[in-house]
């Protein structure tokens, strides 16, 4: 196989997005469609400097179908007698007769009239005859279309046959009761990516990290022995570095706090620091692992821990030159630490392993705050609040499948879910009080919760196989998640922080959706 295309240079041809603005992809790839198809075993191409990360259109499709059409009729005004007949029947009259006043025309006309007050006023009827019933009351729910989006005066054309013109049934006019203004709006959260990116060689390994998006806006991706940055503001994209062999792959990526260093942790045991800013590389002198090193997290702009395979987490300080680097040495894992979190206040580190096994790490005591047992298959999902402090969240691979809630002052377990698949990520959000958690066997899913309700609010699919990579946007808003089926798909899911502070983070994605 080869993957030498560094460079080699790729051709690029002009696609207009839905706003009329342009967008560059190289001639070879090709917006994905609203049907998922999955990515074939080709090779990469030879003609192209970067086909392993493919842009796709927005999977978010048109409020109305394909075959239905807007209008804009307005209901007649002039006719005061039909009026007043419509809006002057009282409760002892709730229908009309057809051979008592009108002919079949008259009540056809009537009937869709009816149907057109109903939607601009609020005056309901019954599609099955002319009765007019009283508006529904207050916070009271009529059942939405199937497609549960509105269509407030839409609709399928009937055809142009006389029997179709004299059904009232032949338009079917659906309507969804405005939200009460006392009640407060509750959020939609799409059900489609905005935007997916395929990652060819996007390696299916539950116990490794490959993706990560720095506070600077870039996305960081290890694909083998590649490691692309995708920048999010204008969807270029630039091959960071390479692994002088195709045997060593890159088995970890993590940016420090600032955005501008970016940590590879590699499958012979070595991690080096590359300053993205200069495109080179700043740090290779770093102690090195005896196994390769799945999981690198961050402290501060200085201080970062990774862990490996080979059961030690090694804590170093990247202000201090060569092998000295390393601080502290953290060891009671007996196998694979696949799983690293720091407090959002730095004074602690959760750990996961292979041996299901969860460790509370205190950084000024250099030592094991408390271990925990109770997971039944590996942890690596693991998320802390920014909302409650010592709100830790872990979860369990396939034999476990919970989510388990510590509270890391206390070093007690609160509660414990069932999700029914296993548990690859998570995630709290910072703008609101709600996490997200991506899941394997067997329903591949991004669920979104509540806490302290712990309710559903959204269940995302698209992935076809296990979601085992996921990261959070810098606005807080956006997530991108990764799986076997080699592709990133970018999902909105979080409120934004305040409204009147939005700012958009992801500009080429408007075109898109």
């Amino acid at each position: 196989m080869n993957l030498d295309i560094a460079n080699k240079k790729f051709k690029t041809q002009v696609v207009p997005s839905i706003n009329g603005s342009i967008d560059q992809f190289p001639a070879s790839l090709k917006p994905f469609s609203n049907t998922f198809i999955p990515p074939s075993n080709q090779s990469l191409s030879q003609s192209t400097d970067f086909s392993t990360l493919k842009t796709s259109g927005s999977t978010k499709s048109s409020p109305r179908t394909k075959d239905s059409y807007a209008d804009r009729f307005i209901p007649l005004r002039g006719d005061s007698f039909s009026r007043k007949l419509i809006f002057d029947l009282g409760e002892d009259s709730n229908s009309i007769s057809s051979s008592e006043f009108f002919s079949e025309k008259e009540q056809n006309s009537f009937k869709y009239q009816s149907l057109l007050e109903g939607q601009i006023l609020g005056v309901h009827s019954n599609s099955n005859s002319v009765s007019i019933e009283h508006p529904p009351p207050k916070n009271s729910r009529d059942p939405s279309p199937s497609t549960g989006r509105p269509k407030l005066l839409t609709f399928k054309s009937p055809g142009r046959t006389e029997k179709a013109m004299n059904t009232v049934s032949s338009y079917p006019f659906f309507y969804e009761n405005l939200p009460d203004p006392d009640t407060p709006n509750q959020r939609k959260i799409p059900e489609k990516p905005f935007k997916v990116l395929e990652a060819p060689y996007l390696e299916d390994d539950y116990y490794l990290n490959l993706i990560d998006w720095s506070k600077s806006n870039i996305l960081g991706v290890a694909l083998r022995s590649s490691i692309y940055l995708w920048t999010a503001t204008n969807s270029t994209v630039m091959k960071l570095c390479e692994t002088p062999s195709e045997d060593e792959i890159y088995t970890s990526v993590a940016w420090n706090y600032k955005g501008d260093i970016l940590a590879t942790g590699l499958s012979n045991g070595y991690l080096n620091l590359w300053d993205v800013n200069k495109m080179q590389m700043i740090r290779d002198d770093l102690e090195v692992h005896q196994n390769r090193i799945g999981v690198v997290a961050w402290n501060t702009n200085h201080l970062f821990a990774s862990g490996s395979r080979d059961k030690t987490i090694l804590v170093r300080d990247i202000r201090i030159p060569g092998r000295k680097s390393t601080i502290m040495r953290f060891t009671g894992h007996r196998q694979e630490v696949c799983g690293l979190k720091w407090s959002p206040n730095d004074s602690q580190m959760a750990s996961g392993g292979n041996d299901n096994k969860l460790f509370i790490w205190n950084l000024k005591k250099g030592d094991a705050e408390a271990k925990f047992g109770d997971h039944k298959a590996a942890v690596k999902a693991l998320a802390w609040s920014p909302h409650q402090n010592g709100l830790l969240l872990s979860g369990g691979g396939n034999n476990d499948k919970t989510i388990k809630f510590w509270n890391t002052l206390t070093l007690q377990q609160t509660k414990s879910i069932f999700t029914g698949s296993q548990v690859c990520n998570l995630i709290f959000s910072r703008n609101s009080n709600e996490f997200v958690s991506t899941h394997g066997f067997s329903n591949n899913q991004i669920i979104i919760w509540k806490y302290p309700e712990l309710e559903k609010i959204g269940v995302l699919e698209g992935h076809s196989s296990r979601v085992l990579y996921l990261a959070l946007s810098p606005d807080g808003e956006t997530i991108v998640t990764g799986a076997g089926d080699e592709t990133l798909r970018f999902w909105h899911v979080f409120p934004p922080l305040t409204e009147s502070k939005k700012s958009p983070l992801l500009p080429s994605s408007i075109d898109l959706r």
